[in-house]
């Protein structure tokens, strides 16, 4: 799972784990439509334990670091995967007791399957101040690379065949992470990475926060992700037909605020998106796509996923 989707203090957590009296307890009990649910996996977030629930549903752990966490829970449950997520601080001393109902949830890696070699093209339409129009959009995952030790992959943007901009991200069963963003002449790096956990129970909302830093020359300004699977809905586009999960994302980088509705196909991608703020709208409708290398084809997609959930 993600470390460190949330960023409270460090200097807390850092300290926190430098001293062993400084830890708490933790209970969990895990219910599925108000029964206890045996087996299903928690996690706490970032860096901390995991197991496996008990017969009746609980899991306990003695002696977590003091600080702010995401403790989450799932279970595939007749084929469906059942998730739930809560914030929780554990105290220098004491016990904390956290109760999770599972509810249908997805893979953030499902969603946004980043494979070298995976391309999407879209019917892009914009509309705004500066007018109307539309374009052939594309973006594929052009190269592997690493941050700081960690594996990511660059993602590439044009429009009607001209480069756009150029993004590191990474999409694994430790979550997503956003790393870097390029725009023309200036390439925005967070710090910290923007994360987002692997699981995305039902109306749960990540949160990440950043210090963007600009290679231009310009001030330091902060930035904010939120994200949040709102719905499963079965979509038609150029494409095709796809059962998607529906994601509500807020980005706010310094002063422009950015709301997305976004559709995703499990192993396939983004389906459609509206992108949207005070000036202007666009919209992606996916055309054509390949995955792990497999050439475009006009003539439908190349994978028609049945399942809206992992």
């Amino acid at each position: 799972m993600a470390a460190g989707v949330r960023r409270w203090s460090v200097i807390l957590l850092v300290g926190a784990m430098g001293c062993a009296a400084w830890a708490g307890n933790l209970s969990v009990q895990v219910e599925n439509a108000g029964a206890p649910v045996d087996g299903a996996i928690v996690n706490v977030e970032p860096g901390g334990p995991s197991g496996t629930t008990n017969p009746a549903g609980k899991w306990h752990e003695n002696g977590i670091a003091a600080g702010d966490y995401v403790v989450t829970a799932w279970k595939t449950i007749a084929g469906t995967l059942r998730g739930a997520a809560a914030n929780v601080s554990i105290p220098a001393a004491g016990n904390v007791d956290v109760s999770l109902s599972l509810v249908d949830a997805a893979w953030t890696y499902n969603l946004f399957p980043f494979a070298v070699g995976n391309a999407w093209q879209y019917d892009y339409r914009h509309s705004g101040a500066d007018g109307r129009w539309t374009c052939t959009w594309r973006e594929h995952v052009d190269r592997a690379t690493t941050v700081d030790g960690e594996p990511a992959v660059v993602l590439a943007a044009s429009k009607d065949m001209v480069p756009e901009w150029e993004e590191i991200r990474a999409s694994t069963r430790q979550g997503f992470v956003l790393f870097t963003q390029q725009h023309g002449a200036d390439t925005i790096k967070f710090d910290p990475p923007m994360r987002l956990g692997a699981l995305l129970p039902m109306d749960y909302e990540w949160v990440a926060t950043t210090t963007m830093h600009h290679s231009d020359g310009s001030p330091d300004e902060p930035g904010l992700l939120r994200c949040r699977l709102v719905g499963f809905e079965h979509i038609t586009v150029p494409a095709g037909a796809f059962d998607t999960a529906r994601l509500e994302v807020v980005m706010t980088m310094g002063g422009e605020t950015n709301e997305l509705t976004i559709w995703a196909a499990h192993n396939v991608g983004i389906v459609r998106q509206i992108e949207r703020n005070t000036e202007r709208k666009n919209l992606k409708l996916l055309e054509e796509y390949t995955i792990r290398g497999l050439p475009l084809r006009p003539n439908g997609p190349i994978i028609r996923p049945v399942l809206p959930r992992p």
